[in-house]
């Protein structure tokens, strides 16, 4: 595993397997912290990363490009501002999870907030994980 990692958002954390997301549709645990609603599985695929992360915004949520890519931008960065606490408890137990976060609200939030609904999500998360 990379010891840079703790701030990074490399190529091979994304989830960009058509197979994988369509199992996780299929399959996967979901909650929702408004506005988003959380797709994860646990997965026993060899890699260097025990996350792969995918967001999604929907065209029929924000219609306009530049809308929906300032909040994959968004979402992204506060993910990885925050993910080593989320591979910690991951490498501990030795698991690794596809995560994908799909925004649902029609309308843009502020990098703050979803920093915090990040944060939120990440301690479900956890708690999910440790039961």
């Amino acid at each position: 595993m990379p010891a840079n990692r703790k701030e990074t958002f490399t190529k091979k954390e994304r989830l960009i397997s058509r197979k994988e997301i369509g199992r996780l549709f299929e399959e996967g645990n979901r909650f929702t912290v408004s506005p988003f609603r959380v797709i994860w599985g646990i997965t026993n695929e060899e890699r260097d990363f025990p996350v792969k992360f995918l967001v999604s915004v929907p065209k029929r949520n924000m219609k306009k490009a530049v809308d929906r890519n300032l909040i994959k931008r968004r979402v992204k960065e506060a993910y990885r501002k925050q993910k080593d606490e989320l591979y910690s408890v991951l490498e501990g137990k030795e698991q690794k999870i596809n995560l994908i976060l799909v925004y649902s609200s029609s309308t843009s939030e502020q990098y703050e907030v979803l920093y915090d609904k990040i944060s939120n999500i990440i301690d479900r998360l956890k708690k999910a994980i440790d039961q």
